[in-house]
C-alpha cells in the first residue's frame, strides 16, 4: 500500500471516530405512568410500592425483594404505563417470565416477581 493511501484510511477512521464520539448520547425513554406492586416487608406488613415513569429498557430489580435467601418475592404488579412489561421471578431479569400489557388489569396475588423489565411500547 502506498504511504498516501494508509495515510488517508488513517485519518478517515480517525474522523468517523471523532464523529461517533461526537454525537449527543440518546435520550433515556421512559414508561410514562406508574407500575405498582406489593411486597411484605422484614417485619411481615403488606406494603405497596409504586414507579412513577420508570426507565425503560433496563432491568430494575425490585429492592425490596431482591434476596431469595432473606426476602420474600414481591406479588401482585399492575402496570399502568404505556410500556408492555415483562416481569420475572429473579432479581437480575432472568428465570421465569410473564407480561403484561399497557395499562393492564391489577394481577392477583399469586404472580411473585424479583425484577420488571419495561420492553416496549
Amino acid at each position: 500500500m502506498r504511504p498516501w493511501h494508509t495515510l488517508g484510511a488513517v485519518c478517515g477512521a480517525l474522523a468517523v471516530t471523532a464523529t461517533l464520539t461526537a454525537t449527543p448520547a440518546q435520550a433515556v425513554q421512559v414508561a410514562t405512568g406508574s407500575f405498582t406492586y406489593r411486597y411484605t416487608d422484614l417485619d411481615g406488613q403488606v406494603r405497596t410500592r409504586s414507579m412513577q415513569n420508570p426507565t425503560a429498557a433496563l432491568c430494575i430489580t425490585i429492592e425490596e425483594a431482591a434476596d431469595p435467601a432473606s426476602t420474600r418475592p414481591a406479588f401482585a404488579p399492575h402496570n399502568d404505563t404505556d410500556w408492555w412489561t415483562m416481569v420475572y421471578d429473579d432479581a437480575v431479569c432472568a428465570g421465569d417470565a410473564r407480561s403484561l400489557r399497557p395499562h393492564g388489569i391489577t394481577t392477583g396475588d399469586r404472580l411473585k416477581l424479583r425484577s420488571v423489565k419495561f420492553l416496549y411500547r
